[in-house]
């Protein structure tokens, strides 16, 4: 039998994602795969693939308009991370830090974009992750230096970092660069900022810091976190007609 906290929690989800579902579309992020679905004339002429880099990662579309003259269109896809690449950091001489970070994420999206003129799109975005893992592992190999305070690599130990924030994530932003109909491709660039909610911290350590109090201010670290809540995002777009423009 599923405890009631657990029936809620689940509950609490669903409601939340079907109200950002319904407020996109009432008011019409990585790898992703997206359609289009828009009325249309001229469906074949108007179909386009497209490559998106930015900071939020790789994103593939397929677009398929289904309209003439596109008032809005929806578009559902899938979005892939994966980051795994250690740093080592020389902090001063026989001092280091080496950072392992484990960025993964895996989810499905939903775009609603509207044209407010030839130059500008605005979009309204959700992102609902079905796997989220950001996680940091810092340890030494030298020991470091803290203001003078020199603690050795067997002191210091491994900490381990993991942070988890809203599985539903809203976000909004704007397509800059004009989309000529005439030609087969088009290269825009867009902004966005999407909220991830509140954070969720775990910290698990070995060494000098299994004599401090850490874990009593997990709390009011994630407190702290909250003002970091919105995540800038910016890409650059190359878009491809598949077939030429009908006259």
């Amino acid at each position: 039998m599923v405890p009631i906290k657990v029936l809620k929690h689940r509950l609490k989800c669903i409601t939340i994602c079907s109200t950002s579902i319904f407020f996109i579309l009432s008011i019409c992020p990585a790898i992703v795969l997206s359609q289009d679905f828009t009325k249309t004339e001229k469906v074949s002429s108007k179909t386009k693939i497209g490559l998106n880099i930015g900071s939020y990662g790789i994103q593939t579309e397929y677009k398929l308009p289904l309209k003439e003259k596109q008032k809005i269109s929806i578009k559902a896809g899938l979005f892939l991370m994966n980051f795994r690449q250690a740093i080592s950091l020389n902090l001063a001489q026989e001092s280091s830090l080496k950072v392992e970070p484990n960025f993964q994420s895996f989810g499905v999206s939903l775009k609603a974009e509207r044209p407010l003129n030839n130059w500008l799109i605005i979009y309204f975005e959700s992102r609902m992750f079905l796997k989220q893992k950001w996680q940091l592992n810092l340890s030494t190999k030298d020991g470091i230096d803290l203001n003078g305070l020199r603690i050795e690599a067997s002191d210091f130990g491994q900490i381990d970092a993991a942070l988890k924030w809203w599985f539903l994530q809203p976000g909004i932003g704007l397509e800059i660069g004009k989309n000529n109909t005439n030609k087969r491709i088009n290269v825009t660039a867009t902004i966005a900022s999407f909220y991830m909610g509140s954070p969720k911290l775990n910290l698990s350590y070995e060494g000098f810091l299994e004599t401090t109090t850490l874990q009593e201010t997990i709390p009011q670290i994630e407190n702290n976190m909250r003002n970091y809540s919105f995540y800038p995002a910016m890409s650059l777009n190359l878009t491809y007609r598949l077939t030429k423009s009908q006259k």
